[in-house]
C-alpha cells in the first residue's frame, strides 16, 4: 500500500507517539532509544515500513514534538538529562493505548476513487491525517445533507421517514432514473437506509475504534457511491 507524501503533521504526530509507545511501554527491542531526533530519523520510518522522512517532513515531525510536549502528551524523559530524550506521560500512554493500538497509515489510491469533488473537500484531510472515524462521520452527514436539501416534507433527521420519502417509488421525492420498477426502488432504499443507520451515528460501534486504512477508504468509496446514486 503506497502512503502519500508528504507526511501531515497530525499524522506525524500519531506516528510518533506510537512508535515511542512500541519502544518505552511494549516491552519491544525493536527500538532502543527515546531520543525523538533519532527516532524521527530513522526508527519511525523503518516502524511505519515507509521511506524515511524527508526534510520538510522532517521539521514538521519536529515541530509535531513541541507540540505534544506542549498539551501535555510527552515529557522529558527523567532517566537522561538532554532533553533530546522523551516519554510518554499518562495522557499520552492513554491515547496510544486507545486510539492508537492498532494505527494503519492512510493509503495513497484514495484519491482516485473518491471522484466527487464535495466529498474529497469534506473528508481528504481527516482520512490523511489518520482520523479515520472523522472522516467517515463526515461524508454521511453530506449525504444527509444532500438528501435533506432535496426534500420537501421528510423530517431533516434520519429516522426512516427522509430515506424513504427520497426513494421509494409511490412517495419518492428523489426518483432513482435507471429504474421505475417498485421492488427494485425499495431494495435501493433499504440499501441506502441501512448504510445511514450503519455508519451515520458517530458513537456507533461500527466506526468506533476504525484504524484500519482500508477499511475506512472502502466505507468512503461506498459513501461516493451513494452520492453518485442521489445525483442520478
Amino acid at each position: 500500500m503506497s502512503v502519500p507524501r508528504p507526511l501531515s503533521r497530525e499524522l506525524l504526530k500519531k506516528m510518533f507517539l506510537k512508535t515511542l509507545y512500541i519502544s518505552r511501554h511494549s516491552g519491544s527491542s525493536c527500538i532502543c532509544s527515546s531520543d525523538f531526533v533519532s527516532m524521527i530519523s530513522g526508527s519511525m520510518a523503518d516502524y511505519f515500513g515507509i521511506p524515511d522522512l524527508s526534510e520538510e517532513e522532517y521539521s514538521e515531525c519536529l515541530a509535531a514534538v513541541y507540540e505534544l510536549e506542549r498539551d501535555g502528551f510527552l515529557s522529558q524523559d527523567a532517566n537522561f538529562a538532554s532533553k533530546k530524550f522523551v516519554d510518554l506521560t499518562p495522557k499520552g500512554i492513554d491515547y496510544v493505548a486507545e486510539k492508537l493500538a492498532d494505527l494503519k497509515l492512510p493509503s495513497g489510491e484514495i484519491e482516485q476513487y473518491l471522484t466527487r469533488d464535495d466529498l474529497r473537500e469534506h473528508v481528504l484531510e481527516d482520512y490523511l491525517s489518520a482520523e479515520y472515524e472523522t472522516s467517515i462521520r463526515k461524508a454521511f452527514m453530506l449525504i444527509e445533507t444532500l438528501l435533506s436539501s432535496r426534500k420537501t416534507e421528510a423530517s431533516v433527521m434520519m429516522d426512516g421517514s427522509l430515506m424513504s420519502k427520497t426513494y421509494i417509488s409511490n412517495e419518492g421525492k428523489l426518483k432513482y432514473s435507471s429504474t421505475e420498477v417498485e421492488s427494485e426502488l425499495e431494495s435501493l432504499q433499504r440499501i441506502m437506509h441501512g448504510t445511514m443507520i450503519w455508519f451515520r451515528d458517530p458513537r456507533s460501534a461500527k466506526t468506533s475504534g476504525i484504524n484500519d486504512a482500508e477499511a475506512a477508504a472502502q466505507i468512503l468509496v461506498f459513501a461516493n457511491l451513494h452520492l453518485n446514486i442521489l445525483d442520478q
